[in-house]
Formats: structure tokens, C-alpha cells, sequence
């Protein structure tokens, strides 16, 4: 959700990166939760968000929608929020007790408080908004340690490519009167990045395969390769779509990673990382000289530059 806000009034006048210190440091909170009341639908959820909530509360998009999350239009794109709930207005994942009941698996928008984005030129920084949290002793921290998310450039990656290509999308819905195309638009957002991906992850992990195989299949079967249920309209976008998947795939992929199980994994895991790049620059050295007409040396190249994109092609 973007304001159009003037920075002198309602922050610090400082922008931050994720190494900057900042004084948000609020040390728990201890006992105030007046930022988890009162939010309306502000509280915005990216398929990271929901993907997050659903895992630990181990429920689908739809349960979800029964009481904990809404959905509401934002600038023509229909997006989920976090619902508040009862006569004070509380977050619906927040205790009796005012604790929230999904903190490690919170909302980007609550990792962030009460530090806001400032988007420009395709990418962002922070800024401290020093109305909004009202406890007194807050300390320095970094805004890294602060967000507390496990790989933060991949995350900040994603949540750049997210608000972009977001915002591309609303532009395009605010020059149309066409209702057929802001329906099946709204229609694809809901259903390809908050709701079939994760049906079909509970299906392949039942079949103790990685969940993001059934994303892939599921994008797969949809394309005009197999039963072509894709609108043209949304065919014609579709070079920024792949971006964006690719993005969360590997956004996913890595913020999922446990370094525990990493660890005990060991030495398999770094042969897994080096063998089948090497295999790719191999192939491409010996057949590259005789297929392309090319000397050693750039066929070298050639294959190592396909060997560090060739996850992109796989998606």
C-alpha cells in the first residue's frame, strides 16, 4: 500500500540500508501491543506473508479466510490482509494475553514496524516513522537484525520485485474500463500466487517431494503447452510473471533453508552445489567447438554463463 507522505513530517529525515542502525529496539514489547490494534486493513500480505502463515498454522488460503485474514481491493488489486477483530479493533492472531500467536512467522509489514519503505528508481530504502510506536526506551539496532528474516537480501529482493511489479499492474488496471480484463487480472493474482501454489504443495509433500515441484507443475499444466486456461491478456505479461516467479522460487527456496540440517547433510550438500555445474561447463567445452564453430576458450565462457543462469531456465 503506498501514501504519499512528506518524510520531514513523520520521520527522523534519515533513509537507512540493512546494515544501518536504527532506534527501533523496543525489547519485547513488554506488555504493549497498540501497533496490533486499530490497523484496519493496512496490514498487507505478499505470497511470502501467506506462504509463512499457512506452514505454521497449517492452513489452507481458504481456512484462513474464515477468521483470520480479509480480502480487499487496493488501488484495483484485489490483495489479503491480516482481519481485526472484535470491539477493539485487535489483530485476529493476537492472544487474550496481547502476545502475537504467529511472532516468528509474522507479516513483512510487522517485521518492519515502525520502519516504513521508501521506493525510488526500482529499489527502496528505510525510514523511521518516530510517531507511530509509542514505547519510550527504544534502543539502536540494526535494521537487519531488526526484520529478523533469514536471508534478508534475497527477501528485500523479492519484496522489491513484489511492490513492482504490484504497482505495473495497477497502472495498467487504472487506464482500463475494461471489466473482463481487471477480472481475470485480479483472478490470476489471487489464484497463481496465493492459492494454487500452496494446494498443490500440500500434495507433494504428502508425496515427500519438494513443495516447489508442484508449483512448477502447476504453471506447467496451465500454459498454452498443456491445457491452455491462460488469457491472452495475461500472456502478454507474462515475461514480467516469469521474473517474479523466478524470484519468489529462489526467495522461497533460500529463506526456507535450515543451516542445521545443512550442517548434517555436509559434504553431499557442497558436491550437489559444484557437480552439476561443472557438468554443464564440461558438456557445453566439448560440444559447444564443434556445434558453434567456437575455440575452447569462449566455449568456456559460453558454458559458464549458462551454468549460473541455468535456474532460471528450469523454472
Amino acid at each position: 500500500m503506498e501514501r504519499n507522505i512528506n518524510l520531514d513530517e513523520i520521520s527522523d529525515g534519515k533513509l537507512y540500508g540493512g546494515n544501518d542502525l536504527v532506534k527501533t529496539d523496543c525489547h519485547g514489547c513488554k506488555g504493549c501491543f497498540d501497533c496490533c490494534r486499530g490497523m484496519g486493513s493496512s496490514i498487507l500480505l505478499d505470497p511470502f506473508d501467506l506462504y509463512q502463515i499457512e506452514k505454521y498454522q497449517n492452513a489452507t488460503f481458504e481456512e484462513l479466510l474464515k477468521n483470520r485474514i480479509e480480502l480487499n481491493v487496493v488501488d484495483g488489486i484485489i490483495l489479503p490482509n491480516l482481519k481485526m477483530v472484535g470491539s477493539d479493533e485487535r489483530c485476529s492472531f493476537l492472544s487474550d494475553e496481547g502476545r502475537c500467536n504467529i511472532h516468528g512467522f509474522r507479516p513483512g509489514f510487522c517485521r518492519l514496524f515502525p520502519l516504513g519503505r521508501l521506493y525510488e528508481d526500482r529499489s527502496f530504502k528505510y525510514f523511521l516513522q518516530v510517531n507511530e510506536c509509542k514505547y519510550k526506551n527504544k534502543t539502536k539496532i540494526k535494521v537487519q537484525k531488526w526484520i529478523n528474516t533469514a536471508d534478508i537480501k534475497k527477501y528485500e529482493e523479492f519484496i522489491n520485485e513484489w511492490h513492482y511489479y504490484i504497482k505495473e499492474l495497477q497502472e495498467i488496471l487504472k487506464g482500463t474500463q475494461d471489466n473482463a480484463l481487471i477480472k481475470k487480472i485480479n483472478l490470476y493474482i489471487l489464484n497463481n500466487f496465493y492459492m494454487i501454489p500452496y494446494n498443490t504443495n500440500h500434495i507433494f509433500q504428502k508425496l515427500k517431494l519438494p513443495s516447489l515441484v508442484g508449483m512448477l507443475l502447476t504453471g506447467m499444466i496451465l500454459s498454452p503447452y498443456a491445457l491452455n486456461l491462460l488469457d491472452d491478456s495475461i500472456l502478454s505479461i507474462s515475461p514480467d510473471l516469469r521474473k517474479l516467479a523466478l524470484v519468489i522460487i529462489l526467495t522461497r527456496a533460500g529463506l526456507a533453508m535450515d543451516m542445521e540440517d545443512l550442517k548434517k547433510v555436509g559434504r553431499p550438500a557442497v558436491l550437489m552445489c559444484f557437480i552439476p555445474a561443472s557438468f554443464e561447463i564440461l558438456g557445453v567445452v566439448v560440444l559447444a567447438p564443434k556445434l558453434l564453430g567456437v575455440s575452447i576458450i569462449e566455449a568456456a565462457v559460453i558454458g559458464t554463463v549458462l551454468a549460473a543462469v541455468s535456474p532460471e531456465y528450469y523454472q
